[in-house]
């Protein structure tokens, strides 16, 4: 991680341009419609702050045991700096608090750099979805570990 103090804390509303930025910088296919939903207090939401500027985001949808997370992303000049590991650490934290078992995310197949950084956080290939994701069809694959 770099020099400066990385501070992890809930989203609020007013975080939610500067997320929309971050999210179509380093997405492929980004949701806006899942910041809004995020930043209005659905799920568990948390950003990443350093230097008084805002640098990445988590977001997780929460059901009775299991909370599943759409996106996580982190600013693109703050990459391997370990802010995506602080976001997915505190979520894993917060969603255990709230009574979470499992959580579960979908990564592209192809993607082994995300593939390889949720299974250094512990995440095990529970299934695969061929022609997953409509923008692109390609296999999908669900990760999962308990909390």
């Amino acid at each position: 991680m770099s020099q400066d103090r990385v501070e992890i804390r809930d989203i609020r509303p007013a975080d939610e341009r500067r997320l929309r930025s971050i999210q179509r910088a380093v997405l492929d296919h980004p949701s806006p419609q899942l910041l809004t939903a995020a930043a209005s207090g659905l799920g568990i939401g948390l950003v990443a702050d350093a230097d008084e500027r805002t640098i990445g985001y988590v977001f997780a949808l929460v059901g009775d045991d299991t909370a599943y997370v759409p996106e996580i992303a982190v600013d693109a000049s703050r990459h391997r700096q370990g802010i995506g590991s602080a976001l997915l650490e505190t979520l894993m934290q917060r969603a255990g608090e709230a009574g979470v078992a499992e959580l579960r995310l979908t990564v592209r197949a192809a993607d082994e750099r995300a593939r390889s950084f949720y299974r250094g956080h512990g995440f095990e290939e529970r299934e695969r979805l061929s022609e997953y994701y409509e923008t692109a069809p390609t296999t999908g694959i669900v990760l999962a570990r308990s909390v």
